[in-house]
């Protein structure tokens, strides 16, 4: 079962804390049976030395029958038990440490868990309200641009807030979904590879035509199948494939392969675009992350949103996205998902 972000926070807190103690209490532990090894060590040596004195007469005479003479391997029973007797009490203290650390994490992260997520709540419903209005707004665009009697400086005008509003709607779309994958666990079954990277590649076609792109497939097995949700890998699909396109010069390639790897389908997407810079690569499956000026110098670029939601399609499925990449020589998004 996937574990929310809270629970791996919480979880991580609880361990690190119980290394703490667990530290603390071996290196006292140590301190403990170095000290009482010594004590027991001199204490044997300074009993061997006054029953030796007695037996050569220098000592007082015994007043009571002498006990036998105490051997080394009394000393070595003494420190097996010493070292038992820690044990139990480190694990016990070790246990109880885990405990309270555990329900301490919860007390420290629960504000922050309910700022998070009183966020996501405010983030899905501010897009779900605004969808309608920007959908009305669209369309009366829409309508305006229709009207034979329109000037050429108003259609330009309309042409302009449509390119705005439309670029609106991708935002509040990007929100919706966002919010959705992250509030709800996605309902995971065995999906087809064909099933998810077809409709993908058939919607980023007309994209790459526009731009004389060639999008070329090397599926290994279409019927291979992993545990998944067919719509939502179908949007991850479109997610990267949308980026290759877009950053893609015109008369290029996108290529998308796929293998097998230990029980694991590895999906490729390469394209010879501008490449990403190193410095950015660690940041671009963060929210709202924009790279630099060069990549986002056309009117094509988003909001963001993209690979963040690729990212956490992927994290619901349990696999694992990564990207490789050199300015001027394009990217490789890879994509690892289980298979069934």
């Amino acid at each position: 079962m996937k574990r929310t972000l809270f629970e791996q926070a919480r979880l991580k807190l609880t361990g690190q804390f119980t290394l703490v103690v667990l530290g603390i209490g071996l290196i006292f532990s140590w301190l403990f049976y170095e000290r009482m090894s010594l004590v027991l060590r001199l204490e044997y040596e300074r009993i061997n030395l006054r029953w030796q004195r007695e037996e050569q007469g220098l000592g007082p005479p015994p007043m009571m029958p002498r006990p036998r003479r105490l051997e080394r391997e009394d000393i070595e029973t003494a420190q097996k038990r010493m070292i038992g007797q820690l044990v139990i009490i480190n694990g016990l203290v070790v246990g109880l440490a885990a405990v309270a650390g555990y329900w301490l994490s919860g007390l420290t992260l629960k504000p922050i868990k309910e700022a998070m997520e009183e966020q996501k709540r405010f983030v899905g419903d501010a897009a779900h309200e605004l969808k309608t209005p920007i959908t009305a707004l669209k369309t009366t665009l829409e309508v305006n641009l229709m009207d034979k009697n329109l000037d050429k400086k108003n259609t330009k005008i309309f042409k302009e807030n449509l390119e705005d509003v439309n670029h609106l709607e991708g935002l509040t779309e990007g929100l919706l979904k966002l919010a959705q994958v992250e509030a709800e666990p996605l309902k995971l079954k065995p999906t087809v590879v064909k099933a998810f990277i077809n409709p993908a590649v058939k919607q980023a076609r007309p994209l790459a035509k526009q731009k004389n792109i060639q999008l070329k497939l090397k599926i290994e097995d279409p019927d291979l199948q992993v545990k998944g949700d067919s719509q939502a890998l179908a949007d991850l699909m479109l997610i990267i494939l949308d980026n290759a396109i877009k950053y893609s010069p015109q008369q290029s390639q996108v290529e998308v392969t796929t293998e097998t790897r230990q029980n694991q389908l590895v999906v490729s997407v390469s394209d010879q675009g501008i490449g990403i810079a190193p410095e950015h690569q660690p940041q671009i499956f963060s929210r709202f992350y924009q790279v630099d000026p060069a990549r986002t110098k056309n009117n094509d670029h988003g909001f963001g949103l993209g690979l963040a939601l690729a990212q956490q399609i992927v994290k619901q499925h349990h696999g694992e996205i990564k990207v490789t990449s050199q300015v001027g020589q394009g990217s490789r998004f890879v994509i690892t998902l289980p298979l069934v």
